[in-house]
């Protein structure tokens, strides 16, 4: 008796199964030596904390492409934190030549680039249960979050926080009016560049426990260097800048916005 071929669901399952059993043996090798996908000198980036953060690019120019050139940068800084890069969703797939950081008069950074993962589930449910899976395991997730509910957004950040990893989740303009529970919400637009020098402004326009305030942190400009093809400076916009958002907690009240009462 001929048995029934598997249904598209199952087949995907058994897919990513493989692939979950591929990547998780790159993972149980020795953990990476402390800094060896450290990022350039210490700057002002902003340094996220475990959890969830979402990432939308401005549509003003009527584009719907992920900031990747940001999310690889982020990737980079934070993924000696963990032992694998999960890239989840075509949307968000980089080149693998934007992966490779070059270094002048040196060879070139090929560790991101052998670290990172590509998986292309075939549809939201298989992307949650990936992207789900990786963190757990601690891996650095980019995923293509695009029509994320906010069950599914709890989701993710309860696995980002049970793994002590990060979710950087891609998402088109259409989704800024969601409900989530992502821990940060972001958005990037192009700016006013020097010649061979790609720049944009990085806003956080919500972060769990810290209200906007006067003097507080918001906004970052981030400059791609044509020479190494990466991001190699950042700087803070705002006056009185705490870019660190690592135990999420407000910054001391300023004074100056202090209400008077007779």
């Amino acid at each position: 008796m001929r048995t029934a071929p598997p249904s598209k669901l199952e087949a995907a399952r058994r897919a990513l199964r493989r692939l979950e059993e591929s990547w998780w043996s790159v993972a149980a090798g020795e953990p990476p030596e402390q800094g060896s996908l450290a990022a350039p000198p210490p700057d002002e980036a902003p340094r996220l904390g475990p959890g969830a953060h979402e990432w939308f690019a401005s549509d003003a120019d009527g584009v719907d492409a992920p900031p990747l050139a940001v999310l690889i940068d982020l990737a980079r800084r934070h993924a000696g934190e963990t032992r694998c890069v999960a890239w989840i969703g075509r949307r968000c797939w980089p080149h693998p030549h934007a992966l490779v950081r070059r270094v002048p008069e040196g060879e070139a950074d090929h560790r991101l680039l052998q670290r990172s993962i590509f998986v292309d589930p075939p549809s939201r449910n298989e992307s949650l249960w990936a992207a789900d899976a990786a963190l757990r395991r601690g891996a650095l997730v980019v995923a293509d979050a695009s029509g994320l509910t906010m069950p599914a957004s709890r989701r993710l950040q309860l696995a980002a926080a049970s793994g002590r990893t990060h979710a950087l989740l891609a998402r088109p303009p259409g989704d800024r009016r969601s409900l989530s529970a992502a821990r940060t919400r972001w958005l990037v637009r192009p700016a006013a560049e020097e010649r061979d020098a790609p720049t944009w402004t990085v806003q956080l326009v919500r972060c769990k426990g810290v209200q906007p305030g006067i003097g507080r942190a918001r906004r970052w400009v981030a400059q791609r260097d044509h020479a190494t093809g990466a991001i190699t400076k950042w700087q803070a916009r705002d006056v009185g800048v705490a870019p660190e958002l690592d135990h999420g907690r407000a910054p001391a009240p300023d004074p100056s916005a202090t209400r008077r009462t007779a």
